[in-house]
């Protein structure tokens, strides 16, 4: 059986919330209250939903447990909607990344509280080294694209060992629209979830944002990205590393998310322009210096490293013997 989250664009009421979902071509709906009970009874209510429709397996999933996860994440999103239209002042939420609790203050959105051009940025992926790195991705990817509200959707493995303090203020460079941790999913799962998040603010704002900004919170940026990118008719991306796309081309079928190719000219059929460094320039920053630094010298030998290696430092030849044909987790 083929399952499939279509995310319409359901209305929602002062009392119910929904998703759609494709069985075998066939719509179902699950939904819940407004506001939503916590996850714990949400995946109860999915779960119940996916035993009744067989589902065993879709979503990127093997199992209904995964699935009616899945599905939970996603109706939590939708009914989020009156979350982001009520957050009139900042307020904070903790989450659990592995045995550490990190905090941040949620904002209410920039795309709901001043006019003009407002980009939504999707970060993306294990929280490995954030802290470290979030004054680089404020300074060099979220301000010189102007306003922005920032969704981080995170996974807890290889997280920083930073204090909690360290962590506040790493979050504090941005506008925090979203903090969520998305445990035993993917990059395409953490991505979609992000982007339900953006409609449910975009339906409380009643408009759209420019843009949609996909990036990882374990990249050390070292130059600032065009400002010109949010303006562009094309999708501009650095393998599946990082995208800029424009928000007329972004849906929940497609949540911007870019090739992981070198040359690739289409999108999702939208035009789509490769470019690496200079245009983003960045580094992997790894949790243990040794790793980073052999990581960098491995992707010179890789047809990757022609398009990344003007991001990278020069570190000599001193691991080759030692690291010749090793990789590490991505």
């Amino acid at each position: 059986m083929r399952v499939a989250l279509l995310l319409v664009p359901v209305v929602v009421s002062q009392e119910r919330c929904s998703i759609e979902i494709s069985i075998d071509g066939s719509p179902q709906v699950l939904e819940t209250s407004v506001p939503p009970p916590d996850r714990n009874k949400l995946v109860e209510v999915a779960e119940a939903f996916a035993r009744t429709h067989k589902l065993g397996a879709g979503a990127g999933c093997d199992s209904t447990q995964c699935v009616a996860g899945r599905l939970a994440d996603q109706l939590a999103a939708r009914c989020a909607v009156d979350e982001y239209r009520t957050r009139l002042t900042r307020e904070q939420r903790c989450v659990a990344l592995g045995d550490q609790r990190v905090c941040a203050n949620l904002a209410p959105t920039l795309l709901g509280t001043v006019p003009g051009s407002v980009v939504a940025h999707c970060q993306i992926g294990l929280a490995r080294t954030f802290p470290a790195v979030a004054r680089s991705i404020y300074e060099y990817t979220v301000k010189p694209l102007g306003r922005g509200d920032v969704f981080f959707v995170l996974g807890s493995p290889q997280a920083s060992r930073a204090t909690a303090l360290e962590w506040r203020a790493a979050f504090d460079h941005f506008s925090v629209a979203q903090l969520l941790v998305a445990d035993g999913t993917g990059q395409l799962q953490k991505l979609q979830l992000c982007f339900a998040h953006v409609e449910a603010a975009e339906m409380a704002a009643g408009r759209r944002y420019d843009a949609i900004v996909r990036n990882r919170p374990d990249l050390r940026w070292e130059r600032a990205v065009p400002a010109s990118l949010i303006s562009r008719t094309s999708v501009t991306y650095c393998y599946a590393f990082v995208g800029v796309c424009p928000r007329a081309y972004v849906d929940s079928s497609w949540p911007c998310d870019v090739p992981d190719s070198p040359n690739a000219t289409t999108a999702n059929g939208h035009p789509a322009t490769p470019a690496c460094a200079p245009t983003f320039q960045f580094s992997m920053a790894r949790s243990a210096p040794a790793q980073e630094r052999a990581e960098r010298h491995l992707y010179k030998g890789s047809e990757r490293a022609r398009h990344l290696a003007a991001a990278f430092e020069d570190l000599g030849h001193e691991l080759c013997g030692n690291l010749q044909g090793k990789r590490f987790s991505g």
